[in-house]
């Protein structure tokens, strides 16, 4: 039976650095006008995530448990006719014999084709001390509320996926030689929604897009599309907290900005308990 997809909560939060003036540009267009910056994986301050990392050493190792020889012999013959390799018998001794070279191109091309995406990172948690150090530059930046019952989109919706948090990085071809009678590997958002477990208290949610929802062909994508993130339309915030270190500067110009558009401002405060919203 399918695993059911956790229930999208009622809140979601953007932690967002304003550290340089790029930085702010974005958090204002995303405050003002809900533009919603994705960035690329490779930009994410884990170099594991969405990557897939083979786990075995040999090719045998990744059929040994496999639970159908007819499916083993389908899966042959899908790497050799992408990659012309060497012809198929129906003994599965052959596999020890196969280089794992073409596991290696497969794998590179499982994490070349996740260099496509581009995701906006959300989270369940507004209090957490270590997100507002790690990416809201120590308490200087911003936390922005979104409140999903709001979202009528139901692309939006549909794209929007919790982090699963795991004892190992994810291996996409071990995964897609456990399936049985087919050759079918989960789909790359099953990559890129897997963490490892030392991050689970991040609680984190994704909106993933690649870029066949930007671009109708390949010939169509510019070369600056895999050179920086993507802005999409998207919805404005609920509410907009402070950082308890925020600079007045950047509190002045913030409330000032959203003066009229029915969106909350509210500073942060620490406390013997911990991190708390200031009473006006």
């Amino acid at each position: 039976m399918a695993k059911k997809k956790k229930q999208l909560p009622k809140y979601l939060y953007r932690f967002k650095s304003i550290d340089t003036t790029m930085q702010l540009i974005y958090v204002i267009n995303e405050i003002t006008k809900g533009e919603l910056y994705l960035s690329r994986p490779e930009d994410f301050n884990d170099i594991f995530d969405a990557m897939s990392v083979l786990s075995k050493d040999n090719m045998y190792d990744y059929f040994k448990d496999s639970p159908d020889i007819d499916h083993i012999i389908e899966l042959v013959k899908y790497v050799n006719k992408v990659y012309g390799k060497t012809s198929v018998r129906k003994n599965a001794g052959i596999l020890k014999d196969l280089s794992m070279n073409f596991w290696i191109d497969m794998n590179n091309h499982y994490n070349q084709t996740m260099r496509q995406m581009r995701i906006a990172c959300f989270t369940e948690c507004l209090y957490s001390m270590p997100m507002w150090a790690h990416y809201a530059n120590d308490h200087q930046g911003v936390c922005l509320l979104y409140d999903t019952t709001t979202f009528t989109d139901p692309i939006h919706r549909t794209r929007l996926f919790p982090v699963n948090y795991t004892k190992q990085i994810p291996d996409m071809i071990l995964e897609g030689t456990a399936k049985s009678k087919a050759v079918k590997f989960k789909s790359l958002e099953s990559c890129v929604t897997k963490k490892h477990e030392d991050w689970s208290y991040e609680k984190e949610w994704r909106l993933i897009y690649h870029q066949g929802f930007f671009y109708s062909k390949e010939e169509d994508v510019p070369e600056e599309f895999y050179e920086s993130g993507k802005v999409i339309s998207f919805y404005k915030p609920s509410k907009v907290y402070l950082g308890y270190k925020v600079k007045v500067q950047v509190e002045n110009f913030i409330r000032e900005i959203v003066e009229g558009l029915g969106i909350d401002v509210v500073k942060m405060e620490s406390t013997v308990f911990g991190l708390v919203p200031k009473e006006s």
